[in-house]
């Protein structure tokens, strides 16, 4: 199981070890204080500036070799421009 799973699975738990706190039939909540997860932490999906560049250059020097379609490079600068996402930016209409 991942470590977000198991905090859901703990946070619920703890929930209803709450409520029957509340309403007086147990004393303590052993969840909350005998279980302990590691910290999750997201994914960081973002790309530095270099990185960036270094995949133009590469998508310039494809282009340029002709094994990609001429319009990659204005996609490409579209796509990273706007932050659309690829599959949006494939959609999209010369006419809009």
């Amino acid at each position: 199981m991942s470590a977000d799973t198991v905090r859901l699975e703990q946070a619920f738990l703890s929930a209803v070890f709450s409520h029957t706190l509340q309403n007086g039939y147990i004393r303590t909540n052993e969840i909350r204080e005998g279980f302990k997860t590691a910290k999750c932490y997201p994914k960081e999906a973002r790309i530095s500036l270099d990185e960036q560049m270094q995949r133009c250059d590469a998508a310039e020097d494809i282009v340029k070799a002709g094994n990609a379609n001429p319009c990659l490079l204005p996609w490409l600068y579209f796509v990273l421009e706007t932050g659309a996402r690829p599959g949006e930016a494939a959609k999209i209409e010369l006419a809009w």
